[in-house]
């Protein structure tokens, strides 16, 4: 199974960006109810790595806080690459970098090896 750990959007945010304006007529949009906020993507795992990632999240805590969108991006961000990935930043929020940390810190007590890329707070809209 391929598995992803994330924040669940509120459904007005959801509508709010999905009427964006954006001149990409081509793009694949990304449907509501599949928009949320990615914190660690972890990839495919058997039954059993899934129980004990799940079992080691359930003491991941966190006090709630409020997100702010901020500007708009693509991935891989090079001129020379054409945009495949269309995305909205998140400002930047010490309560959410301290959440994704702590997930990070969880996931390497049950193995996984730490994500090599950086993390940088987005929602995917294409």
């Amino acid at each position: 199974m391929r598995l992803f750990v994330a924040i669940e959007l509120p459904d007005g945010t959801k509508a709010a960006l999905t009427k964006l304006p954006t001149p990409l007529p081509t793009a694949r949009w990304s449907k509501p109810e599949n928009m949320h906020l990615t914190l660690r993507f972890i990839g495919e795992v058997d039954e059993n790595q899934a129980e004990e990632i799940k079992v080691a999240l359930e003491g991941v805590e966190s006090p709630r806080f409020d997100l702010q969108l901020q500007g708009i991006g693509h991935f891989p961000p090079q001129k020379k690459k054409a945009p495949r990935v269309l995305w909205v930043g998140i400002a930047g929020q010490p309560a959410l970098i301290e959440l994704q940390q702590r997930i990070e810190k969880s996931l390497r007590s049950v193995g996984l090896v730490p994500d090599k890329k950086a993390f940088h707070p987005h929602i995917t809209l294409a």
